[in-house]
């Protein structure tokens, strides 16, 4: 038995007798997902990151029934500049949307895309978040001046800070460490800079987000990764006052 990581995917291989052929017994992805035993040729594995089933929600919904296999959680607060967006929310990224919440408590908006079909099956909702274009989702961005997605990835004990939004950014991955997370701000492994990803298309065009780890995702930490988020968000708007008064999320 023996390991591989491609693309930020962690493989827990057995070899065959034929070394070219491998049986991959468990993935973890960005979403944490789990797969049926299968074989596979390593020479398939290009190391580039899979694009989603689907390219957009609308083509999503034609094939996904929504109240059987996922739903929208959207509360829209019309008087915050702030959006806290849970894009592969319920079970695709597990944790994500619970730390959203808490993130935008009764102050900020929330969207939130769950997953609802059983563990291990709802990889073909997870919509590349530059693809991800739900319309209310998009609606509700395009009137709030501070976007923030919350997404899930591979790895142990990190949380990876990204977006468009350098300073925004930066305080959050500041507030993040200053609370005992260990935070790689500004990061290369999920930099979140295309300008269609679904954290950037506020009415400033640029925003943040958070790859959490699952252990973060799944433990103690929720309350903690969310208060730090929390306090970064309000410090961060608190120094630009000029938004107020300028959205309608």
């Amino acid at each position: 038995m023996g390991t591989l990581d491609v693309a930020g995917a962690t493989f827990q291989c057995f070899f065959c007798i034929d070394p070219s052929i491998f049986l991959l017994a468990r993935l973890e992805y960005d979403f944490h997902c789990e797969i049926s035993l299968a074989f596979k040729d390593p020479r398939s594995l290009t190391g580039k990151r899979q694009i989603g089933k689907y390219a957009s929600y609308a083509e999503l919904s034609r094939h996904e029934v929504q109240g059987r296999d996922y739903c929208i959680q959207a509360s829209a607060r019309p008087h915050s500049p702030v959006l806290i967006v849970a894009p592969h929310g319920g079970m695709i990224e597990v944790g994500t949307s619970e730390i959203a919440s808490v993130i935008a408590g009764n102050q900020y908006s929330l969207f939130s895309f769950e997953g609802l079909k059983p563990y291990g099956a709802n990889r073909d909702l997870h919509i590349t978040s530059h693809h991800f274009d739900h319309p209310e989702c998009l609606r509700m961005a395009a009137g709030c001046e501070i976007v923030l997605s919350v997404h899930g990835c591979a790895g142990e004990s990190q949380i990876h800070v990204g977006g468009l939004d350098a300073e925004l950014a930066q305080r959050v991955a500041l507030a993040l460490s200053t609370a005992g997370f260990a935070v790689d701000g500004q990061s290369r492994k999920y930099p979140g800079r295309h300008p269609r990803n679904i954290c950037n298309r506020g009415a400033r065009q640029k925003g943040a987000q958070l790859e959490i780890t699952y252990d973060l995702r799944t433990g103690d930490s929720r309350s903690g990764i969310a208060r730090a988020v929390r306090a970064a968000i309000a410090d961060f708007a608190e120094g630009h006052r000029r938004f107020v008064g300028t959205y309608d999320c």
